[in-house]
C-alpha cells in the first residue's frame, strides 16, 4: 500500500481518502488473460450442452438456438 498514492476531497462532514493507483500500473495482460479464460469456458459449457443433447438424441430446442446464437454473434 506505500505505492498508493491518496487525495483528500474536503466535504462538509469529513474528509474522503480516495486511493490511486500510480500511473505506471498496467492492467491489459490480466484483463486479455480474464477475457480469453471466461470465453473458452462458456464454449466448453455450450459444447458439454449441445453434446449432451445430441448423446441422448433430445434435439436442440428454442433455448439451445438462442445460446448458440448469442455465442456466434459478433458483438
Amino acid at each position: 500500500m506505500a505505492d498508493m498514492v491518496t487525495v483528500t476531497r474536503n466535504t462538509t462532514n469529513n474528509a474522503d481518502v480516495v486511493p490511486r493507483l500510480p500511473p505506471s500500473t498496467d492492467f491489459g495482460s490480466q484483463i486479455n488473460f480474464t477475457i480469453w479464460l471466461l470465453t473458452a469456458l462458456s464454449s466448453a459449457f455450450l459444447a458439454l450442452r449441445v453434446y449432451c443433447k445430441f448423446l441422448r438424441h433430445r434435439g436442440l430446442w428454442w433455448d439451445d438456438h438462442l445460446l448458440i446464437l448469442s455465442w456466434v454473434s459478433p458483438t
